[in-house]
């Protein structure tokens, strides 16, 4: 025969007490925060559903083994009534009257201003003449010998407030910093969820006729924080920002960066090839029988001569990188895209061609970590125009050096990874290395496992083998032929297969079709 305590196994044996948990000032991640709290709220839950109220205090409340929090006492007490100070000390539900807050402005010519909230108290012995925050996570109801169950939804918030926000309950200065930030705590947490700071908001309010009232309702929301919207979050954007026009363009950055779509179908982070985009490194590329004659300086590549000749300012001829002579497909690409452009300019006011100096190419880990990612990471704007003659050519103009990161890529891995890209980088000033390696320390700090690696050298073999599919599908659509071109070497002068180069070519371009 064992004899056990009901509720108390082998994994709810108390730990500590709630007071040492909180001296740890650990600001707690809502998963964690759930997890402490959850079960302590039910259990407040359930006393009030039986007509009993709760002891919440620092010593009153244990962190079993397992990391939650629960009462020291889990039988309870009866509640107590005393409603008669709490009017005295509280207007009434009706009352026009709503106090913000008690605050005293100090001027001191050497100090300076100095602004005392004097809606928290300290001490043993206190006075209450208006509903305050007191120290030692005691609440003013049971001061004034009124506990119900409102009163515990009280103490619950500010447990929940200490946890989350890394407070010490037994700080004065902690608790005047709550009182003072309470209606944006994300001045004191900026990564708080926004539906925890609303349940500590509605939780932890002086005024009682403003307070959550049901404990079980409060369990319910932060059991289910995931699924519930988040709305706005104007309140943390404006906590870092400092004066009117500080406050309007974080708002505006904000409100843009909730425009993105970021699903699949958005092109700026799942990006595929289409008719109105041309590869430049491929489109470079010449279709050739000996892969060794291809020289990667001759490529279109942001490591040589060609990001030299577009940061120079002046006109890029593309006849001169690009191979119109073996890749058909490119005078009707690039027409195509100085079409669209030029409608967006007329329709839009402004125009959308971008050069994608760099992409990245990566896995979402929380999401989706098998699937590969390829998204533009930093772009030039640019101008193309063809020039007609004898032989139409076409010109690339970029008169700026300074790119862009990809704005939707950059909300994307902050809301993801916390990875924080700036908005633009001068190009002419910076090079490829160096914005590589304050990626990837971003990223060594968060999780030393993963790896961001440069790659500058072009793969030629696989990028002959895209232009030659490519040119094969132009072929097919425009002729409908089937025949095809091929980059594989089709000749060879070993002993035991002799075909020569010489034949190979006289086969494949000069005999006749019969």
């Amino acid at each position: 025969m064992e004899l056990a305590a009901k509720g108390l196994g082998p994994q709810s044996i108390p730990k500590r007490p709630l007071r040492t948990v909180l001296e740890d000032g650990k600001l707690l991640p809502p998963d964690d925060l759930v997890h402490a709290m959850l079960g302590l709220m039910r259990q407040v839950a359930d006393l009030h559903a039986h007509g009993r109220v709760a002891q919440i205090g620092l010593d009153s409340v244990v962190e079993l083994e397992d990391g939650q929090l629960a009462l020291a006492d889990p039988a309870g007490i009866a509640p107590n009534a005393n409603l008669e100070a709490i009017r005295e000390v509280q207007p009434q539900g009706s009352s026009a009257l709503k106090l913000v807050g008690h605050y005293r402005v100090t001027q001191d010519e050497q100090r300076g201003t100095k602004v005392d909230d004097l809606s928290v108290l300290d001490g043993d012995e206190i006075k209450i003449k208006n509903p305050v925050y007191i120290t030692r996570l005691r609440s003013w109801e049971t001061e004034l010998g009124h506990h119900d169950e409102i009163a515990d939804v009280f103490q619950l918030g500010m447990v929940m407030a200490s946890l989350a926000c890394g407070l010490d309950p037994s700080a004065f200065d902690d608790i005047e910093r709550f009182s003072l930030h309470r209606d944006n705590l994300f001045a004191i947490a900026p990564r708080l969820h926004p539906v925890i700071a609303s349940l500590i908001l509605e939780a932890t309010a002086l005024n009682r006729h403003e307070r959550a009232t049901d404990a079980a309702e409060l369990a319910r929301r932060l059991d289910t924080w995931r699924d519930q919207p988040t709305g706005i979050e104007v309140e943390r954007v404006l906590a870092g920002a400092q004066g009117i026009p500080g406050r309007r363009a974080a708002v505006l950055a904000h409100l843009r960066n909730r425009l993105f779509d970021l699903s699949r179908r958005n092109r700026l982070i799942h990006f595929r090839a289409t008719q109105s985009s041309i590869n430049f490194t491929e489109a470079s590329i010449p279709i050739v029988m000996r892969i060794e004659s291809v020289r990667a300086k001759d490529l279109c590549t942001w490591r040589g001569q060609f990001a030299k000749d577009v940061l120079s300012g002046k006109a890029v001829p593309l006849n001169r990188w690009l191979r119109f002579e073996d890749q058909p497909q490119i005078p009707s690409q690039l027409d195509r895209i100085i079409q669209e452009n030029r409608r967006n300019r007329n329709e839009y006011g402004f125009s959308s061609l971008r050069l994608t100096v760099a992409f990245l190419h990566w896995h979402n880990l929380k999401e989706a970590p098998d699937e590969r990612i390829s998204s533009p990471l930093l772009w030039l704007p640019v101008e193309v125009s063809r020039r007609k003659g004898v032989r139409d050519r076409y010109v690339m103009n970029c008169v700026d050096s300074v790119a862009e990161f990809n704005p939707a890529l950059r909300h994307m891995l902050r809301r993801l990874y916390d990875i924080e890209l700036p908005e633009t980088v001068d190009l002419a000033a910076t090079s490829i290395e160096a914005i590589h390696e304050a990626i990837r320390t971003q990223i060594h700090e968060s999780e030393p496992g993963v790896r961001l690696e440069l790659q500058e050298r072009p793969a030629i073999r696989l990028i002959l083998q895209r232009a030659v599919a490519r040119v094969n599908k132009f072929n097919r659509r425009g002729t409908g032929k089937k025949q095809t071109i091929s980059a594989r070497a089709e000749f060879n002068y070993s002993r035991d297969d002799y075909r020569p180069l010489g034949l190979a070519l006289f086969e494949k371009f000069v005999k006749p079709d019969p």
